[in-house]
């Protein structure tokens, strides 16, 4: 599947940035500590992401992870930040208090069903829903944060909510919207 698999350790520590790209498999180890950054840039699937050993500092999902089945935030993962990044198919959820954030970097969101929470609460944060999207958890936009359904004809499906909390915070639709 990918040009290149890490079977050991991958590390951000003290300070230091990660980044990750092209297509790539993790059958080893992320550590990053309280300080340090990680990118998962490049093109990954969700079972390919190993271990993390996580104490801390930042993950930013940037490349695209396709998602054949479920995958789960938790409190070894952490939360993760959505800058510029895409998760196609699949369910997504989190448990432990993680948390998928949304920034003003965007995202994409492309036939997913998104059973955890989404933190659009940062000044200008937004989302790109391509395809039908299904919400099972609770969208909280912030000021001038929006949830952008891209053009064609597309399904918001679901029981979730979605909590407009700030200033100017809005549901675009481009396309045909069915609710």
């Amino acid at each position: 599947y990918a040009p290149w698999t890490n079977n050991g350790t991958i590390g951000a520590h003290n300070g230091c940035t990660a980044t990750l790209a092209a297509a790539w498999l993790n059958q080893g180890t992320f550590a990053v500590d309280a300080t340090s950054t990680l990118n998962l840039g490049g093109t990954f699937p969700s079972t390919g992401l190993g271990t993390f050993d996580r104490t801390g500092g930042t993950v930013n999902l940037t490349g695209t992870m396709t998602n054949p089945g479920t995958f789960t935030l938790n409190s070894t993962t952490g939360d993760w930040r959505i800058l510029g990044g895409k998760i196609v198919g699949g369910t997504v959820d989190a448990t432990d208090g993680a948390e998928f954030v949304y920034t003003s970097s965007g995202g994409r969101l492309d036939d997913v069903t998104m059973d955890a929470d989404m933190d659009l609460t940062a000044q200008s944060a937004y989302v790109y829903l391509d395809n039908d999207f299904t919400l099972n958890g609770k969208a909280t936009i912030g000021q001038n944060a929006g949830l952008y359904f891209s053009g064609g004809t597309q399904q918001l499906l679901g029981n979730g909510e979605i909590q407009l909390s700030g200033n100017s915070s809005q549901i675009y639709n481009y396309g045909s919207l069915s609710v």
